[in-house]
């Protein structure tokens, strides 16, 4: 169990990418779409960029502005464009490609036991925590007298008024029993 003092505290684990991988097998689909369209994007976002830098400020629809703020305004996107969105999207096409890697050298098989999420999620919370006819319970994170921690036995998700503790099945599991995000998952589908 969390201590009471550290529940606002927490924070999920971050996994590394061979966890990612190990987890959520079923991504790399979407991994590939999104490394392909980054690829894609940012091929012609470098290009057209190089173009615009070669423009004559004559040529630009001056407005209102002086030429000394279209300058200004220029240079300010420029450096933008070249110091924070070009390099984010390399830095994460990058990361794409090692998870790719990563799921290519692990061959066909991710592990002997591929994760399954959605049935952990599909766990009913009411088999974890006993509640009452109205989904109410006292929190197991802090002591109190009246219940606040409700159970929506519809989504299988809970939340507690009074700590402001909330999540599904899995988050449960792993507060409740100090367990990280995989060893949850394995928990609930051995119920």
């Amino acid at each position: 169990m969390i201590p009471v003092d550290n529940l606002n505290e927490y924070k999920a684990p971050v996994l590394s990418p061979r966890e990612l991988i190990d987890t959520f097998p079923e991504a790399i689909p979407a991994i590939k779409r999104n490394l392909k369209l980054l690829k894609k994007l940012l091929g012609p976002a470098e290009k057209t960029l190089s173009e615009l830098t070669q423009l004559n400020l004559d040529e630009v629809y001056k407005a209102n502005f002086s030429e000394s703020a279209i300058e200004n305004i220029w240079k300010h996107a420029a450096s933008y464009l070249y110091d924070q969105i070009i390099p984010a999207a390399k830095k994460r096409i990058a990361f794409l490609e090692m998870l790719l890697r990563i799921y290519e050298i692990k061959g066909a098989g991710l592990s002997d036991q591929p994760l399954n999420i959605s049935k952990a999620k599909s766990y009913p919370i009411e088999n974890l925590i006993q509640v009452d006819h109205n989904g109410f319970t006292t929190c197991p994170f802090h002591s109190e007298k009246t219940p606040s921690f409700k159970v929506y036995r519809k989504q299988n998700r809970f939340h507690c008024f009074s700590c402001g503790a909330d999540g599904d099945s899995i988050d449960l599991t792993m507060k409740m029993n100090s367990l990280d995000f995989k060893s949850a998952i394995k928990f609930l589908n051995e119920k």
